[in-house]
């Protein structure tokens, strides 16, 4: 009996070290092929593929020692930012995108996620 407490004590502790990611994503109402997930890779490349815009700011940020480029589609209404070519945050100032995480859908405007 006590062996069987200590690897569920051992299964808890374990369970309790691996990190819950939740699956982010935001999408276009009107065109399902615009979506972005939070940590995919965005290179401008990628950016131009989906969205069909380039950057509108690219820096080296020496603090986080870490490239960052900044996007803005359908005229501000989603911004994003991605971190050495990694989607890391984006912001939605319009009805016309939808917030999903973890396969559930969310009201999403003036919503910023990181």
């Amino acid at each position: 009996m006590k062996i069987y407490l200590k690897l569920l004590i051992l299964f808890i502790i374990c369970c309790a070290c691996v990190p819950l990611y939740a699956q982010v994503i935001v999408r276009s109402k009107e065109d399902p092929s615009k979506i972005l997930t939070l940590g995919e890779r965005m290179t401008p490349q990628t950016a131009w593929n989906r969205f069909g815009i380039r950057p509108v700011k690219a820096y080296n940020d020496d603090l986080f020692d870490c490239f960052i480029e900044r996007y803005e589609y359908d005229n501000g209404n989603l911004e994003f930012d991605s971190f050495n070519s990694v989607a890391s945050e984006f912001a939605i100032y319009s009805d016309r995108y939808t917030l999903i995480i973890d396969r559930k859908f969310f009201i999403s405007v003036g919503m910023t996620i990181a």
